[in-house]
C-alpha cells in the first residue's frame, strides 16, 4: 500500500511539473508574439484586432504570467535601459490584454458565463480591470443584472467553509466594491 501511495504521489508530481513547463512556455511564447507584434505595429484597429484575435489565450494564466514578468524586472537589481523599456511594452501588453479580454467580455449576453469567466483571475485588480472594461459598454439594466448575480452567488458562498469557497467569495466582493461606479 505505500509504495502504491509514494507512486501516485510521484506520478501526480511529474505530471503536474509537465504541465507547468508546458504553460509556462505557451506564456512566454504568447508574450513573445505579443510584444513582437506591438513593437512593429502602430495602426490602432490593427493592434485592437491582434488582441481581440487572441481573446482565448489571454487567460488568467497569461495575465498572471505578465504579471510575474512585471513583479521580476521590477524587482531586477541591475535596471538598465533596456529592463526599463521592456517593463513599459509589459506594461503595454497588460493594458492591450485586459481591453482586449473586456471588449469580449461586453460582446456576451450570458451574465452567469461572464462572472465566471472573471472569477478566473487570481489577480483581483485585474479582475476588476477587466470587469470594467467589460462593463463600460453595457447598459444599466444589464449591469444591474450582474451585480444581482453577484449578490446571490455571495450568498450562495457564505455556507460555504471550504478555501476554495472563502476564496470564490472574496473574488466575488472584490468585483461586488466596485458596483458604486456603474450603478
Amino acid at each position: 500500500l505505500t509504495e502504491g501511495i509514494i507512486s501516485f504521489i510521484i506520478d501526480f508530481l511529474e505530471e503536474f511539473v509537465e504541465q507547468s513547463a508546458s504553460l509556462d512556455a505557451r506564456n512566454a511564447a504568447l508574450m513573445g508574439e505579443v510584444l513582437e507584434f506591438v513593437k512593429s505595429h502602430n495602426d490602432v484597429p490593427e493592434v485592437e484586432a491582434f488582441f481581440d484575435s487572441k481573446v482565448p489565450e489571454l487567460d488568467g494564466n497569461f495575465m498572471a504570467h505578465l504579471n510575474r514578468q512585471e513583479k521580476r524586472l521590477l524587482a531586477s537589481p541591475s535596471a538598465t535601459v533596456e529592463t526599463a523599456k521592456l517593463l513599459d511594452m509589459v506594461k503595454v501588453v497588460k493594458v492591450l490584454s485586459t481591453e482586449a479580454v473586456g471588449r469580449s467580455l461586453s460582446e456576451g449576453s450570458n451574465v452567469a458565463v461572464i462572472m465566471n469567466q472573471l472569477l478566473q483571475y487570481d489577480s483581483d485588480s485585474t479582475r476588476v480591470q477587466v470587469m470594467r472594461a467589460g462593463l463600460a459598454t453595457r447598459d444599466d439594466l444589464w449591469k444591474e443584472e450582474f451585480f444581482k448575480k453577484i449578490d446571490e452567488a455571495i450568498v450562495e458562498t457564505k455556507g460555504m467553509e471550504s478555501e476554495d469557497g472563502k476564496e470564490m467569495r472574496r473574488r466575488l466582493e472584490t468585483m461586488q466594491n466596485d458596483n458604486n461606479e456603474f450603478l
